[in-house]
Parts: C-alpha cells; sequence; structure tokens
C-alpha cells in the first residue's frame, strides 16, 4: 500500500518503507500538529488524531479507551511487524499502551519502602516502558541521620556529634534573589536565591525563621499552595521539590524529564501545580505524585502559564496569550497580541486580571471580557519582569529589569499609586502582600527590601550577606586558641576551652581570603585582598594582636590558600594567577615563584618533612613539586574536574584531594597512586584536614555538611549538618572529638562520640 498525505501508526510505532508506508494489521491515522487538524470526536496525540472515548466500547474490537480519554491499540496483540531500512523484517513485542504508567524497583524486594529507598515511575511510550524514573536503590551507609543501606537501621556504627554555634552571622542571602512570594495569609514570605536556599522570613519584623537546602541546583521559581501550607520550588536543574512549611521538609521531589523548564503555577484551590516544559504543560497532583494532564502543547520556548477560573489555563502559545479548557485540552481563545518573548506572566485571585510582561511593555487583561485584545498597555517602563497582585484584587506589583524601579499600580484607575527605585541594583523579584499594604522586592545583588505601599517608604532591609566565601577558622590545638572571621572582615580570637572571644585583632579594610597559625601557636598570617588585584599577607602576634608585618603582592591575582612549613619559617600561598608564592615567615620576604598549573591554584600542603609539597588546581590536577624547585616534579591525574582542596597526612603516608563534583580521593605518598574514593557530598569540597594520628579525615563542602570519614576502613563515621551555608573551614580541636566548622552563616563547634 501506499499512502502520500498520511502517517500510519502500527500500534504507537511506525517506519518508513522504500517506495512507501507499511504495517501490519492497523488502523490508518491522520497527521496532525493540533486537535483542530482532526475530525470530529477526534484528539491529536504523537503527531497523530485518535478517537476520544469514556469507555472501551467507544473504540474497535482492537482498541482500549485510556485513561486520558482516547483510543489506542490493546496490548493483547502482542506484536506488530516493521520494516528495516535495509529491507529486513522483525517483530517488535508492545508491553504497554502508549501514556500508561506503572511503578517500578530495580533493587531487592525487601529493600522496598525501607529507608531511604523507593519505587520509581515508569511511562509507556510508544508500545515500550521508559527508565524507571525516581527510584532510590540502596547505597552505602553515609552517616546522614538516614538509612542509605536500607537495612532499617539508621547510621549504624556512626559517631554522633551535637553542635554548639560560637558565632551567629548575618542571615541574609549571598547572591541574586531570583524570587519572592508573600504566604496567603501575610504572615510569612519566602525568597529564593541563586546560593541555591529559599529562606522563611517573618512579614513583620523581617525576622529570619528558616532554611530549605537543595544542595545540587539554586531554585528559580516559588509558589505557596492556597493553604499556604506547601512552598512549591522549581530549580534549575529541573528539579522540583514541594516543601512542608511546618516541618521544613520535602513532601515530594521529582526530576523533570525535559531539555527546558521554564515556569510555574498553583491551582489557587485544588491541590495541583501547573509546569511548563519543552512541548507541553504538565499539571501535577501533590496527593498521587503523578501527572494528571501532559496534553497541552506549546509552540514558544518561553512559556509562561496559570490558572483561570472554571477549569481554564492560560499560557502563551505561539507568542500569543492562549485560553485552554484543561479537561479536553482544548484551545479556546487566543488573543491578537505578539511579542518575540515574554518575561512573566500573572493572574488576580479572583481571576478577573491577568498581567503579561514583554520586552516592551506591560500588558493587563480584564478576563471577564474576551483576551482577543488587551485592556490595558503601559509602555512607559522597559521589561516588565516580576509581577504580583494583592489577594483583594486591587493592585498589581511590577517590578521592571532595566530601569531599577518598581510601580505598584491601581487596577480600576490604571494609576501608578506607589514607585521605589533602587541605587546600582534591580529588582528582581517582586510580592504584594495580601491586603496590598506592603510589597516586598529581591534585588540581583541579593538584598531584599519590604516596602510600604501607601508612601513608599522602606520599612525593612535585609542586606546581601559580603564576603560569604571569605568566613574562615584557624586553629592551634596545643595552645587552646583557635581563629574566626566575621563578615565585617575582623578577626577574632578565640579559647577553645573557655568558648568566648580573647580579643578581637586590628579591624583591616580589605577582604580576609584565609588564615593560619604558625606551628608554635605564636604567629597568626592571613591573607587580604585589597582594592583592585593588590594582595597582602598580615602577620599577628597571637598574644597582644600586635600587627608584626604587612607583605604587599599586588601582580597575584586573590591569595586562595595558605600554609606554614612544618617548621614554621615558611609561608606557602595559592593563588587565583596559576602561581604559587614561598615567603619568608619571620618578616614576610618573598623568597620563590613556583610555575606550571594552568588556572587558578585553590590549595596546597606542605609533606611532613616540609621538602615537598602537594597543589590542587582549577586544570584538573595535582601537582607533586620540591620546595627548592621552580617547577613542579610529577602530575597526578584522576579527578576529571576542578581539584579545590587538598590535604597531607601528618605520618606522611597519603594524601587526600577534593573535587567539584563532591568527591574526595585518598592517596599514597610515595607511589602518587589512588588508594580510595570517598562519595556522599552532592557539591564542591571546599576544605580537607586530617586529625593528627593520620586516622580520620574532615571534609567541608558547599552541600552545607560536614563529613568525618576513617581513612582505615574508608567508611563515613559522621555527617553534620547545621549550617545553611556551603562550609569553608573545617578544622579538628584539642582531640579527635572536637571539630570546628565556618561558613557564612556561623561557626560550629562539635562534639562527638
Amino acid at each position: 500500500m501506499r499512502y502520500h498525505r498520511f502517517i500510519l501508526l502500527c500500534v504507537g510505532a511506525f517506519l518508513l518503507l522504500v517506495g512507501g508506508w507499511h504495517c501490519g494489521s492497523s488502523t490508518i491515522q491522520l497527521a496532525c500538529a493540533q486537535d483542530t487538524d482532526c475530525e470530529g470526536g477526534q484528539v491529536c496525540r504523537s503527531q497523530s488524531c485518535v478517537k476520544l472515548c469514556t469507555q472501551d466500547a467507544d473504540c474497535t474490537s482492537k482498541e482500549v479507551c485510556t485513561q486520558a480519554g482516547y483510543c489506542v491499540v490493546s496490548t493483547n496483540s502482542t506484536s506488530f511487524e516493521t520494516t528495516d531500512f535495509d529491507g529486513g523484517s522483525s517483530e517488535r513485542k508492545i508491553e504497554c499502551n502508549s501514556g500508561d504508567t506503572r511503578r517500578c524497583y530495580s533493587g531487592k524486594e525487601a529493600t522496598k519502602g525501607v529507608g531511604l529507598c523507593q519505587e520509581g515511575r515508569q511511562t509507556c511510550q510508544f508500545g515500550q516502558w521508559s527508565e524507571c524514573v525516581g527510584e532510590v536503590t540502596p547505597k552505602e551507609e553515609l552517616c546522614d541521620g538516614h538509612d542509605n543501606d536500607c537495612d532499617g537501621a539508621v547510621d549504624e556504627a556512626c559517631k554522633t556529634c551535637t553542635a554548639e554555634p560560637l558565632e551567629q552571622l548575618p542571615a541574609g542571602h549571598f547572591s541574586q534573589i531570583m524570587s519572592v512570594q508573600y504566604s496567603p495569609d501575610g504572615k510569612i514570605f519566602a525568597t529564593a536565591s541563586t546560593d541555591y536556599t529559599i529562606k522563611l522570613w517573618d512579614a513583620a519584623t523581617a525576622k529570619h525563621i528558616a532554611t530549605f537546602k537543595y544542595s545540587k541546583s539554586a531554585p528559580s521559581h516559588i509558589k505557596f499552595t492556597g493553604d499556604g501550607k506547601k512552598l512549591v520550588a522549581l530549580y534549575q536543574s529541573r528539579q522540583l521539590i514541594v516543601w512542608d512549611v511546618a516541618s521544613r521538609k520535602p513532601s515530594l521531589q521529582t526530576l523533570l524529564q525535559s531539555a527546558y523548564v521554564y515556569s510555574l503555577a498553583i491551582h489557587p484551590t485544588e491541590y495541583k501545580f501547573a509546569v511548563t516544559r519543552s512541548g507541553s504543560i504538565d499539571i501535577w497532583s501533590f496527593k498521587t505524585r503523578l501527572v494528571l494532564s501532559k496534553s497541552i502543547p506549546t509552540e514558544s520556548r518561553q512559556n509562561f502559564v496559570v490558572f483561570g477560573k472554571d477549569n481554564t489555563l492560560y499560557t502563551t502559545y505561539n507568542n500569543k496569550l492562549s485560553k485552554w479548557d484543561i479537561k479536553q485540552s482544548k484551545l479556546i481563545e487566543t488573543g491578537d497580541n505578539t511579542e518575540t518573548s515574554y518575561s512573566s506572566m500573572e493572574i488576580s485571585d479572583n481571576g478577573r486580571w491577568l498581567a503579561m510582561g514583554s520586552y516592551r511593555y506591560l500588558y493587563v487583561y480584564d478576563l471577564n471580557k474576551s483576551i482577543q485584545s488587551y485592556t490595558q498597555r503601559y509602555t512607559g517602563e522597559r521589561s516588565p519582569y516580576g509581577l504580583s497582585f494583592s489577594r483583594d484584587n486591587r493592585h498589581l506589583a511590577v517590578s521592571h529589569r532595566y530601569t531599577y524601579r518598581t510601580l505598584v499600580y491601581d487596577l480600576e484607575t490604571k494609576q501608578v499609586i506607589s514607585k521605589i527605585s533602587l541605587t546600582n541594583d534591580r529588582a528582581q523579584s517582586v510580592t504584594m502582600h495580601p491586603d496590598g499594604s506592603a510589597f516586598v522586592t529581591g534585588s540581583q545583588q541579593g538584598a531584599i527590601h519590604i516596602w510600604k505601599t501607601e508612601d513608599s517608604t522602606l520599612l525593612h532591609r535585609i542586606n546581601r550577606i559580603q564576603n560569604w566565601q571569605n568566613n574562615t577558622v584557624a586553629i592551634h590545638a596545643s595552645s587552646d586558641h583557635f581563629a574566626t572571621v566575621s563578615n565585617e572582615d575582623t578577626i577574632k580570637i578565640w579559647s577553645l576551652s573557655e568558648k568566648k572571644v580573647l580579643r578581637t585583632l586590628e579591624t583591616v579594610k580589605h577582604k580576609i581570603r584565609y588564615m593560619a597559625f604558625r606551628p608554635d601557636g605564636k604567629m597568626l598570617v592571613a591573607a587580604l585582598r585589597g582594592s583592585g588585584e593588590e594582595q597582602f599577607l598580615h602577620a599577628y602576634e597571637v598574644s597582644s594582636g600586635k600587627l608584626l608585618y604587612s607583605s604587599k603582592k599586588a601582580e597575584d591575582g586573590p591569595i586562595n590558600h595558605l600554609t606554614f612549613s612544618p617548621d614554621g619559617t615558611r609561608i606557602l600561598t595559592s593563588s587565583d594567577k596559576h602561581r604559587l608564592e614561598l615567603w619568608n615567615a619571620d618578616d614576610g620576604a618573598h623568597v620563590r615563584t613556583f610555575r606550571g598549573h594552568l588556572g587558578p591554584v585553590y590549595a596546597a600542603q606542605f609533606s611532613p618533612d616540609g621538602t615537598s609539597f602537594v597543589s590542587a588546581s582549577w586544570d584538573n590536577t595535582i601537582k607533586w613539586w620540591k620546595v627548592d624547585e621552580e617547577y613542579p616534579i610529577q602530575n597526578i591525574d584522576g579527578h576529571g574536574t576542578e581539584v579545590t582542596a587538598i590535604a597531607f597526612a601528618p605520618n606522611g603516608k597519603s594524601f587526600a584531594s577534593g573535587d567539584s563534583n563532591g568527591q574526595i580521593k585518598l592517596w599514597d605518598a610515595q607511589t602518587r597512586q589512588l588508594i580510595h574514593t570517598f562519595e556522599g557530598h552532592q557539591a564542591e569540597i571546599k576544605t580537607l584536614e586530617y586529625s593528627a594520628d593520620s586516622m580520620l579525615l574532615l571534609s567541608g563542602s558547599l552541600d552545607t555538611t560536614v563529613r568525618l570519614w576513617n581513612i582505615t576502613s574508608k567508611k563515613a563515621l559522621s555527617t553534620l549538618s547545621g549550617h545553611d551555608a556551603g562550609i569553608f573551614r573545617v578544622v579538628f580541636g584539642t582531640n579527635t572529638s572536637q571539630l570546628i566548622s565556618g561558613a557564612a552563616d556561623k561557626t560550629i563547634l562539635w562534639s562527638c562520640q
């Protein structure tokens, strides 16, 4: 048979023959791009017209009615013939009906549902089951408060550590605010940032309440459910997490199977939400954790979606505002405005008003009327990016990306009633208080502002945390001293036994990058960054806090790390400009420059005898050096990504390195061969530290956790979770039962048993 303008579907699949199309026993189905291409009683699915149905009797004898409401060939027909391009013929078994889902699990049956282990879901595509998505099978126990190996026991043989915060730092974000949202009752608001965190704040006092952490990606969109009990977060990695506001824990977590996910909408009264992704809009149920509908097509990559009244949905379809019937997946109406792209879309709580932002204009539609033409178009401000209606449906707040201004409009009078402007910063997102009395803006630089709508006065400001990568800790255990750096760029010397500040060193105007005690505990050296490219080493006398000297190095880029030689006579610094420098510890005189890395050097560590050192770099390598030679004597490969941390065992037998993927590798110091790879961290390793007896290894990561490892057994002993920010330094105290961790949010003293 030959067909020129038709596509034949052979039980969900089709292949082209030389000279025409060929199928076994099958129903001829017209090709289509949308429902309007099909005849009455049919819809377009997978580019083919299929019959609508409510029961099997509505379909042919070889078909069944799916839950989605259309006919497909029954799986009772176990196979169909396909013809290969080389002329051969084969049979392919039909496993399922397209669109069906089922549970799946590849681990041992006894572990299913135990601990972290859970079933996944498979979706039928062209008669075949897809990969199992979302399943979790047994892993090695990680000492992280979870049953990773799914044997019914949590953290068996793990150390228990208790946290005692020593210094609480400001609770703001560290980088750009992507989304802000008031809760429906207006008592709290949430902020999402590229620092990988979502924070909850008291709306009246602007006090920090809680932090939601997901270490693998940054959140791009957040929305409260209508009852305020859940906060739905869409992440840049396509991960979607539903957080329980009361317990601060995720109640649903899934990876969206799409190359691109763009926006998120929450139904105002029902427990479901919608996300736009490449080619379709998915509507999810909170309760069943299943996709309710995947039937609404989209043609534009930059798609936005909102739920309307009476089971409708509004989206950008072919770069126009479009109204859809959700149940029938039918296009109801299309607006007449066409833009090359849109930056935002929002709908009022009563379903009357809809606002859309493009590069040039702000469009407002009265949904009680036809959407074929907009009600109002505002042209005075460019690129309206953040949109938020008050719950009384009277006001609309709009943040404009390129003009640094945020405006509040009265929807009835169409007048601006409030206008604010940030200095040298852009309001990236905005949310209105439910009663319209206030609004919150989140800025590109990470600041949060709460404004009074009536007169545009500033009620509260939550500043961005400055120097968030520079909070570090140094310790000299034998003298009971340790030092911390605060966000004010001051150094505090503490007594470990008394847990109090002994003295604050001379305040500096430069950013403190790193610091270390000399082995005898009498000197503390800090690496600082001044204005421009100026770099300094400041040496302090610990007993008095006196500045001993300041060495200036102008041309060598930021100093990422410094360490003393075992005898305390030399200081080794690692810089962003691909080099390492050796300094005289007594007077700060420059001794030697080491060259050989092809990118920033993140850390270096002396061998116990002081004759050699190892370095970790952006160029994916570890290099082995002799102190008296300018160039490395050996390259050590094995990470395949940036090597971000390194430590040498005090006994000289091994050294450890950490990378940007969260892996830690243990190496034999004599042969330079890999001994073991520790896995468990979910983000970049920033710091490593051996215990004095070389039996334990501490690691700190941007995933906000500290982990303790046994070098002999190669097992995790404990995972410490108490920070809301990435860890930048970990050290052992006077013994292996005491640990100190430093991050941008706080410094914590840990006691382990």
